[in-house]
């Protein structure tokens, strides 16, 4: 029996974090989560994800997804393998998105009282498994306490740095690069097609004949900041209680 593929989320099977996705989803409902987010942060980091986690109103099914990465666990998991979802995200993450996936046996993720994250996540999966019972897949430096565990280390992304950082550990390892360097791929991620409704914001000072320096300056701040929010929030993040 093959052991466990342990995936980590973050970086690892989705490209972005689920700490931002989920604060920006809270603030474009309710501005007042920018404030509430600093006092649950008081309280320590799992306390902060388990706000956002019941704040965020996040479409679990558009999120950035690494398809390469889920190719990889459905391969794994049609050999015989266990395939386990443990990450840092809110428990509540980690249950939707092993539901719309349906590509794990487990899924795990912190909770009110435990950051599921670096050492923390390295005794969980002990406790669980065993030491060396598991492999892991993961992309950060706060992997290497797992990986000191783990049968065998499989990287995503992974700098340089982390790379021989990771096979300094010594241990069976592969470095997954899934990522595009084609500077069309970062273009594409601003969504540039949604500025275009953005150009309204001149039309004021279009239709006043107001062509000064300082109200071209300021339409031209409010046409850059429209813009920026257009990028970073997706349509379905907005609600009629965030207005």
């Amino acid at each position: 029996m093959k052991i466990a593929l342990v995936i980590d989320l973050d970086g690892t099977l989705l490209k972005s974090d689920m700490l931002h996705e989920s604060f920006w989803s809270a603030v474009a409902r309710n501005w007042r989560s920018i404030f509430l987010t600093f006092v649950s942060l008081g309280r320590g980091k799992a306390a902060l994800k388990n706000y956002l986690s019941s704040e965020a109103d996040i479409d679990i099914t558009s999120l950035p997804y690494d398809e390469y990465i889920i190719d990889y666990i459905q391969k794994y998991r049609q050999q015989g393998g266990l395939t386990v979802l443990v990450t840092a995200s809110n428990q509540l993450f980690a249950e939707k998105i092993a539901e719309h996936l349906q590509i794990f046996d487990e899924a795990y993720g912190s909770n009110i009282a435990r950051n599921l994250q670096g050492s923390t996540k390295e005794t969980f999966l002990v406790d669980r498994f065993g030491v060396g019972a598991f492999c892991y897949m993961g992309d950060s430096v706060v992997d290497l306490p797992v990986w000191q565990v783990s049968s065998k280390i499989v990287t995503v992304n992974a700098h340089t740095s982390l790379r021989q950082k990771a096979e300094a550990l010594g241990k069976p390892i592969e470095h997954l690069e899934t990522t595009s360097k084609s500077v069309t791929a970062y273009i594409k991620a601003l969504r540039p097609h949604q500025w275009l409704k953005n150009l309204l914001i001149l039309l004021p000072m279009l239709l006043a004949h107001q062509f000064d320096m300082q109200t071209l300056l300021n339409s031209l701040i409010a046409l850059a900041s429209f813009c920026l929010v257009a990028s970073r929030v997706r349509p379905s993040e907005w609600h009629p209680d965030a207005h």
